[in-house]
C-alpha cells in the first residue's frame, strides 16, 4: 500500500469529512451521518445536529453508539485504497456553556465553515468519549473511471 495511515486515528479525524453513527433502540438499527470535530488527542469527538427526530429517541433508550469516518488513499493510483476508523462509546448531551462553545468551535475549525447556531431552530451540541477504536484497510473492488 502506497500510503501508510499506521494505525493513526489523528490522521483519519483530520482527513475524514463526516462520521456515521450507528444506533438502536434494543430493536430497530438506525444511521445518522454528521459533521464532526475532534480534541487535540482525538479521544473526544463533537458534534452538532437540531434537537429532534428519530435519533432523540433512540439515543435516550441506547445511548452507546458505533460509528465509522472513511478516507481514501490519496497516494493510490491504480487501485483505489480506503482507511476506516471504527469507534464506539457513550453519546451525551452536552449542557454546560463552556464545553458546548469548544464543541463547536471543533467542529467548526474540522469543516472549514460557521455554524449559524441562531439559525437552527433546537441546536443540540454532543459529545462522544471514544472508549474503542480500530482501524481498517481495504481495496475498492471497482475500477476507478
Amino acid at each position: 500500500m502506497s500510503y501508510a495511515i499506521e494505525n493513526n486515528i489523528l490522521e483519519i479525524l483530520k482527513r475524514g469529512e463526516y462520521t456515521t453513527l450507528a444506533i438502536t433502540d434494543g430493536n430497530e438499527p438506525y444511521a445518522l451521518t454528521l459533521y464532526y470535530g475532534y480534541d487535540p488527542d482525538g479521544t473526544i469527538l463533537y458534534f452538532c445536529t437540531e434537537k429532534k427526530g428519530t435519533k432523540l429517541d433512540f439515543l435516550k433508550s441506547n445511548p452507546y453508539v458505533c460509528g465509522t469516518i472513511i478516507i481514501r488513499d490519496p497516494e493510490s493510483e491504480k487501485d483505489v485504497y480506503y482507511h476506516s476508523l471504527i469507534y464506539r462509546g457513550l453519546l451525551e448531551v452536552i449542557h454546560k456553556e463552556d464545553e458546548k462553545k469548544r464543541a463547536l468551535s471543533a467542529v467548526e475549525h474540522h469543516n472549514h465553515f460557521s455554524i449559524e447556531i441562531s439559525r437552527l431552530k433546537t441546536p443540540m451540541l454532543m459529545k462522544l468519549i471514544i472508549d474503542e477504536s480500530e482501524i481498517r484497510e481495504w481495496v475498492s473492488m471497482y475500477p476507478v473511471l
